[in-house]
């Protein structure tokens, strides 16, 4: 479903075929002008998995900034924001990949360079 600014908006689907894709992504909490690097662990278009610098408590609202490689949309790399809540955090010990963090998307939108 299209909105009003162009982006796709995420509503009430069935859970989706995840990708499992590690590539980089960057991550904010929503109005925050900080951008922290995570990496993910899989990709839907209902949700992303991933690692990232900093615990991020769950309900926050988020932007996620990430380029889908060209096997996924179609021929052509894609940046894609994302905009979603975190459903679910879990702190890792110090040798870990830093904490995981699972958002629920409720928006996205396809940026071609």
């Amino acid at each position: 479903m299209l909105d009003a600014g162009g982006g796709i908006s995420v509503a009430e689907k069935e859970r989706a075929r995840r990708f499992e894709l590690q590539i980089t992504l960057h991550y904010r909490a929503n109005g925050e002008g900080q951008w922290h690097r995570g990496f993910s662990r899989n990709i839907s278009c209902s949700g992303v998995l991933f690692h990232g610098e900093d615990w991020t408590a769950p309900r926050t609202l988020l932007e996620i900034s990430l380029s889908l490689p060209r096997g996924m949309t179609g021929g052509r790399a894609a940046e894609v924001i994302c905009r979603g809540m975190v459903t679910r955090s879990e702190r890792r010990g110090r040798d870990a990949d830093g904490p995981l963090i699972a958002t629920r998307i409720s928006h996205y939108r396809f940026l071609r360079p």
